[in-house]
């Protein structure tokens, strides 16, 4: 069943009408987005903050990252730091263990958890990482925001 298409907002339908008077237009605002904050929160991981820091900044300044999203940026950055610490062990440990009886004198092999652990905590980071527009699959169709062509000055710009 088709629900057709969604309905205007109210500041959206102010901006449409042809009856707006320059006061109703003055009193519709852009909504003010917070900038998440440069500091990661101290409880992360340390792999954590420096995912935290190398992103938030760059994905801040284009706008598409605010205070808002302060939660689910620091859920990513900590899938992130947890994948980090499963591909440490793997280096450390190899993908392939052994493990071995000597009573019985048998040995035998076995994938290592922290192999399917990083393909897990990779995956769940990806698909949050799509959301960010970490990813360029992620970033298709996003555009960076010019301030000077948005909102009432932009609406303005346009009746000349």
């Amino acid at each position: 069943m088709s629900r057709g298409r969604p309905r205007d907002s109210h500041r959206l339908r102010v901006i449409k009408s042809p009856h707006v008077g320059k006061d109703e237009l003055e009193a519709v605002q852009e909504p003010i987005v917070e900038s998440i904050t440069a500091e990661p929160p101290e409880w992360l991981h340390d792999y954590a903050k420096e995912e935290w820091g190398r992103v938030a900044t760059e994905l801040s300044r284009k706008s598409w990252l605010g205070a808002v999203d302060e939660t689910i940026f620091a859920s990513y950055c900590q899938t992130y730091a947890r994948w980090r610490e499963c591909e440490d062990i793997v280096d450390r440990e190899g993908l392939v263990l052994t493990d071995e009886d000597e009573e019985k004198g048998q040995k035998w092999v076995r994938e290592n958890p922290a192999a399917k652990l990083a393909i897990r905590y990779r995956s769940d980071m990806e698909k949050c990482a799509a959301r960010f527009g970490i990813t360029p699959a992620g970033r298709k169709g996003w555009t960076e925001p010019k301030p000077e062509k948005t909102g009432l000055a932009g609406f303005r710009e346009k009746l000349g």
